[in-house]
């Protein structure tokens, strides 16, 4: 904080100035609709390139997570493949003024899934995608069973919200999947 004092002794106002020269920063990149790693690459750079404006154009250290569902899914299953993107990605930013080193990529994406196509089978995991859709009295007793629902980023009281119904759905095939289908 700098802070003038006149000769007579009248204190301005505080003003801070940041002294830093290297910050932290996370970011969170959906896969949806991102078709191979060049179109995943274009967004992690662009992201990393808005981050930057964001904290005053210092070095940064990065760390991403990877979400959603699409057809890159299945190229960042094989660790090489993540591995190889991390590295890429630090060869093209350590160049860079100011300098962007990309901690790591944590991938939280899943495999694209058609639940209309997978709740419309008479099988184990059809019958679990109706009754989530349905909402055969499933959310109640979830909210009941989950002690801390804020942890899972959702509110878990409202029966009719369609993204929460969803997400569950979701989990559901992925529980019952394995996360691949």
């Amino acid at each position: 904080m700098v802070v003038t004092v006149t000769d007579s002794g009248a204190i301005g106002e505080p003003e801070f100035v940041p002294l830093d020269v290297l910050r932290f920063a996370s970011m969170t990149i959906s896969v949806d609709g991102l078709a191979d790693l060049g179109e995943l690459t274009d967004a992690l750079s662009g992201q990393a390139d808005e981050l930057r404006s964001q904290h005053a154009h210092r070095a940064l250290v990065v760390r991403c997570t990877l979400c959603g569902r699409g057809p890159v899914h299945a190229l960042l299953a094989d660790p090489g493949v993540r591995s190889d993107l991390l590295g890429s990605l630090r060869t093209d930013w350590v160049h860079r003024t100011p300098l962007v080193w990309w901690d790591r990529i944590v991938d939280r994406t899943g495999a694209e899934v058609d639940l209309a196509t997978l709740e419309a089978h008479d099988d184990f995991l059809g019958n679990a995608l109706r009754a989530v859709a349905a909402d055969d009295g499933i959310m109640a007793p979830l909210a009941q069973l989950t002690p801390h629902p804020e942890r899972l980023g959702v509110a878990l009281t409202d029966p009719t919200d369609a993204d929460l119904l969803d997400r569950a759905r979701l989990t559901v095939v992925d529980l019952l999947t394995g996360g691949e289908r």
